[in-house]
């Protein structure tokens, strides 16, 4: 019994380490955005990539449903001996991501104006309007990168490749940073300048990440798999459905940010401005005090998903206490950093006045202390994704970000 413990906890937490990196590094990189341009915009900056996030969050709502329905599926398939199988889900859920990405770049910069009106941004607002445009349209464009990269993080985390996964998205996010430095503050492209190093530090990660496809690594791969097979893209709502209790939170998400954006700059008596980027911040925090939840979660799903076919009962529950122990205990000491200098990252945001001060400050502390509640959750989601328990973690992500969020 030690033994087979001692099997499933080198497993994990050959897992979680590479997964806390990438996602402590995701994280930052979410953030540099704001960072930068509150650094150098300052508050009506800041509150144009708030109005824009609602496009990460549609991002999310399909590169998560897609890519953990592919990774938990892929794995089991697998482990039971159907390579083939896998493989022919690999490519059809990838072929399905590039037709999304590219339906929304084309669209998106079709209807760039309506767009920006349906996020938040009021046409009496026009400096605030062309901000918003000029940060959302390089996103827009390179929507089918930033598609794909979901699937290749997860399907190099689940087949043998964890670090080079966390070598593309550490890259990634360190040239986001880099290129955001040098763009917004150096060569004085604003919103502008974000965005394209968001996307430029996007397509370095998926040239990164390639290789492992073409070398037969692992179990997938591009050899021999034809690229285009429009048919294909009809039986992935199967996978689709399989990660969209994981997704679905980002739907409502999604309809939280537009709403209080929407009622923080219309609402009367206020600085409209200065409460959206103060929101801003708030949802910035909240991607780095999650992090190490979403890690943990993404370290134990494989593995669990691995268990549980082979009818490994001990280790699938052990991993999951692990899980839980090491992701909530690292979390727990993140969340108390974070509230206990909750006025410098507000200042780190550019949020540095008396008056912004006032706003920020207790509203990151009273989301530090909230955040454990949501985060465990977020394992105990992810567990029931590897269990084939789907609905059930859908019902649970949907009662949750329904019940917290939406009033």
């Amino acid at each position: 019994m030690e033994k087979k413990k001692y099997f499933g906890r080198q497993m994990f937490l050959g897992m979680l380490f590479p997964a806390f990196i990438s996602g402590i590094a995701l994280a930052f990189a979410d953030v540099a955005d704001a960072i930068v341009v509150g650094t150098r915009v300052g508050e009506l900056g800041l509150a144009a990539v708030g109005i824009v996030t609602p496009v990460y969050m549609l991002y999310n709502i399909i590169g998560y449903g897609y890519s953990i329905g592919t990774s938990v599926s892929c794995s089991r398939l697998t482990a039971a001996g159907k390579p083939e199988e896998a493989q022919e889900q690999f490519m059809a859920v990838f072929r399905t991501m590039l037709f999304w990405g590219l339906l929304i770049a084309i669209f998106g910069n079709l209807f760039m104006g309506p767009l920006t009106s349906v996020l938040g941004a009021a046409p009496k607002e026009v400096t605030l309007r062309v901000f918003c445009m000029q940060y959302a349209r390089p996103l827009i464009t390179f929507a089918p990168i930033m598609l794909i990269n979901y699937l290749f993080y997860e399907i190099l985390r689940s087949d043998d490749d964890p670090l080079l996964a966390m070598a593309a998205f550490a890259t990634a996010c360190i040239m986001d940073l880099g290129l955001n430095i040098l763009f917004v503050l150096v060569l004085h492209l604003g919103v502008a300048g974000a965005g394209y190093a968001t996307v430029i530090a996007q397509t370095m990660c998926t040239v990164i990440s390639l290789p492992h496809f073409f070398r037969n690594k692992g179990a997938l791969s591009f050899k021999g798999m034809k690229m285009f097979k429009p048919e294909g893209i009809l039986k992935t709502r199967s996978l689709f459905m399989s990660g969209f209790s994981t997704s679905i939170r980002y739907i409502f998400q999604f309809c939280f940010l537009v709403l209080t954006n929407t009622l923080l700059m219309q609402a009367p008596g206020i600085n409209n401005t200065l409460y959206t980027a103060v929101f801003d911040v708030v949802m910035n925090v909240s991607y780095v005090a999650y992090s190490l939840y979403e890690a943990s979660g993404e370290a134990l799903r494989p593995i669990a998903a691995t268990f549980y076919e082979e009818r490994d009962r001990d280790n699938l529950y052990y991993v999951r206490r692990l899980a839980f122990t090491w992701g909530t205990g690292c979390s727990l000491v993140l969340a108390a950093l974070l509230s206990i200098n909750a006025a410098p990252v507000a200042k780190l945001f550019g949020l540095g006045s008396p008056e912004a001060l006032a706003v920020a400050v207790p509203a990151i502390r009273i989301f530090c202390i909230a955040s454990v509640f949501g985060g465990t959750m977020i394992i105990l989601i992810a567990f029931f994704q590897a269990v084939e328990k789907e609905k059930l973690s859908a019902l649970y992500t949907a009662l949750r970000s329904f019940v917290v969020l939406m009033p």
